[in-house]
């Protein structure tokens, strides 16, 4: 089960992937309906009040679609339609961020941008297909290192693997692309690429060990994947849970608290459905069984999660049960995932009873 906990008005399109929230309550803000009470209270969390505190108004002339910060969260980067990539940096903590430079290179959309786990790199992709891998030096200057293309159609999404330069994109070309640096010809190379999705991949992530990644798209799929540096190996994929494309999916970096017996991780997705939906993983099940199979279960979903398509879906990287979205409705909603109690599974247990017997007597 999911409740909302938190409403920030506004005009997303792509939640940043590293959202750093404190749930400290302060003293004012948006109406919300905490569990096991039954009053309403006045809360605000911190990350959504700051946002208010800082408008990046510089830099980009038309959408933007993505953000990614860096390692050191002193820098953030920002992916635009108008075919750039823009970079703030923030030199003091608590000062203001000023525009440090503005990417060009892309002949068409710049659809996502993603800084690599050490802050080395900042990679881009964009609507010409191409991939541009960008480094930063001690002057804080970007250099173009690599221009990869290897997709036959729009780039859609970039994401470095947690803990090494091992960079994923997805494509309107219904696969996932390795990349790598092959240092005997000091270039980046393609090492593998992926596919099992019947149409374009919209996202993909990792868990905290960074030996399996989730991807969805717009096939309606979600699937599981056991990942190295060379090679790649399908753990098996969910269909039939959403019922029009899946646009974005978030592994929780951390264990969620439940099952002595079973480690557990959370995976969300969202989509064009309005839907979002938390499932709890079996790690174990992922390391012994065998390609195409492994146990998880639904945690909670939530119908009509926005009022229309949901963006992106993204856990907070310290608590698994704290969940961020948003949507073309122009809202970012903060959502807590809330074990049920016994009375709670009673009652849903006998409400499916009297569907089932009502769909009986049809």
């Amino acid at each position: 089960m999911m409740i909302e906990f938190g409403l920030w008005l506004g005009t997303p399109r792509v939640l940043y992937q590293h959202l750093a929230l404190q749930t400290r309550p302060l003293s004012c803000g948006t109406t919300v309906l905490m569990e096991n009470q039954h009053q309403e209270q006045r809360y605000f969390y911190a990350a959504i009040l700051q946002i208010f505190q800082c408008q990046l108004s510089d830099g980009h002339k038309r959408t933007i679609r993505n953000l990614s910060w860096n390692p050191a969260g002193n820098m953030l980067a920002s992916a635009s339609f108008d075919g750039t990539a823009g970079v703030w940096q923030q030199e003091i903590p608590e000062g203001e961020f000023e525009y440090l430079a503005q990417l060009e290179g892309h002949e068409s959309e710049v659809k996502s941008v993603a800084w690599s786990y050490d802050g080395q790199f900042l990679a881009t992709c964009s609507r010409d297909k191409t991939i541009w891998i960008w480094e930063i030096n001690d002057e804080n200057e970007f250099d173009c290192v690599a221009v990869a293309s290897g997709h036959t159609q729009d780039v859609k999404f970039v994401k470095w693997h947690p803990h090494r330069n091992q960079l994923f994109s997805s494509s309107y070309d219904d696969t996932i692309k390795s990349w790598k640096l092959e240092e005997s010809i000091d270039d980046w190379v393609c090492s593998y690429t992926m596919e099992g999705h019947e149409s374009t991949v919209w996202g993909v992530d990792f868990d905290r060990t960074g030996n399996y990644m989730v991807s969805c798209g717009e096939d309606k799929n979600w699937m599981i994947w056991k990942i190295s540096e060379t090679n790649f190996e399908n753990k098996g994929m969910i269909s039939n849970l959403h019922s029009r494309s899946i646009y974005s999916c978030s592994w929780a970096k951390v264990s969620s608290p439940g099952s002595t017996v079973l480690m557990t991780d959370l995976i969300a997705t969202g989509g064009a459905d309005n839907k979002i939906m938390v499932y709890e993983i079996n790690c174990e099940s992922l390391a012994s069984s065998a390609t195409g199979s492994f146990e998880f279960n639904i945690v909670a979903q939530k119908q009509m999660a926005h009022q229309n398509d949901v963006n992106s879906v993204t856990f907070h990287p310290k608590n698994p049960l704290i969940l961020a979205s948003c949507s073309d409705d122009g809202k970012i909603k903060l959502w807590k995932v809330v074990a049920e109690t016994q009375d709670q599974q009673q009652e849903k247990q006998e409400q499916d009873q009297i569907m089932e017997n009502a769909n009986y007597n049809q």
